[in-house]
């Protein structure tokens, strides 16, 4: 597997998508990257995800966004709640 940073990295990226879901989601947004960022997400676990859906969530926030990789993390930052029936969480897009 490999890193948010090394994606950045290696792509020369200058930002990610921040997904999330649930109740009290805002929506997929873009988020600039910089040394903060890099040092609370940056070692984030990527992997290739399959997803046809991930890719219109990119689109939706980077109009023309095309790629045949799109690279997610897994959902994190899960509400805790047992009795949430839609919790919130999010996920790095790639």
């Amino acid at each position: 597997m490999t890193t948010l940073s090394e994606l950045v990295g290696e792509y020369g990226a200058n930002g990610f998508i921040m997904n999330d879901a649930g109740n009290g989601s805002a929506g997929p947004s873009w988020v600039e990257w910089d040394e903060k960022i890099a040092d609370e997400y940056g070692d984030t676990e990527m992997f290739v995800n399959p997803d046809k859906n991930i890719k219109k969530t990119a689109q939706y926030v980077i109009g023309g966004y095309d790629s045949d990789e799109i690279y997610t993390s897994e959902w994190f930052n899960a509400d805790k709640d047992p009795g949430a029936t839609n919790p919130f969480r999010q996920q790095i897009i790639f």
